[in-house]
């Protein structure tokens, strides 16, 4: 090979690997999967630790009403709902833990509650709810549409109950302050059976 065949293919191998470099550092980035999606979405073959999910074909008793009191020290000025009979009462299989939510209003989230083996709250705030501590994280997905996401998890013996509240955020007047009182509102009711 004579030095210019050389030159030439040298320069072919780094403008191609340079073309390469430059696609791959300018392509949309894909979205982390948040700490829920992680705990909820195992592989195939994994055993399910999935307990319920907002879907109406969840264990629900409808029409129950709770006395507890809705979270809103952070901003008194954000009325919240009131408890009544859109709301309804999710118990998981084994009758550990019942909590209510609502089935319409801007703020109705998706839910999905799991257990967890290990603590999934590394990053997150204490929040007291009716006695209850729960380590809240946040999380936001952006794809097509923004996914706000929270994550409420609790100590339940060797494990971790692990309840999961999402919502688009892209719909008009959506506040974020007022979704987050709404889940305190929410995870006030929560309550272990004894």
């Amino acid at each position: 090979m004579t030095n210019t065949t050389k030159t030439l293919g040298l320069i072919g191998l780094i403008l191609i690997l340079g073309g390469g470099f430059y696609i791959y550092s300018h392509r949309a980035p894909k979205p982390a999967p948040s700490k829920t999606e992680l705990l909820t979405n195992s592989s195939p073959k994994a055993p399910s630790n999935k307990e319920g999910t907002s879907n109406p074909t969840t264990n629900v008793n409808q029409n129950e009403k709770t006395n507890s009191e809705a979270a809103t020290k952070t901003n008194p000025d954000i009325k919240l709902p009131a408890i009544d009979d859109t709301w309804k009462t999710y118990t998981n299989k084994s009758g550990d833990f019942s909590f209510q939510w609502p089935t319409k209003g801007r703020y109705a989230p998706k839910w999905d509650s799991s257990f967890a083996d290990t603590d999934p709250c590394t990053e997150g705030e204490t929040k007291v709810l009716n006695s209850n501590t729960f380590c809240h994280q946040t999380s936001i997905l952006r794809s097509d549409n923004v996914i706000l996401t929270h994550m409420y998890t609790i100590p339940f013996g060797k494990k971790f109950i692990v309840m999961s509240f999402s919502k688009e955020t892209s719909q008009a007047g959506f506040d974020e302050a007022t979704f987050d009182a709404h889940l305190d509102q929410i995870m006030s009711t929560f309550a272990f059976k004894k």
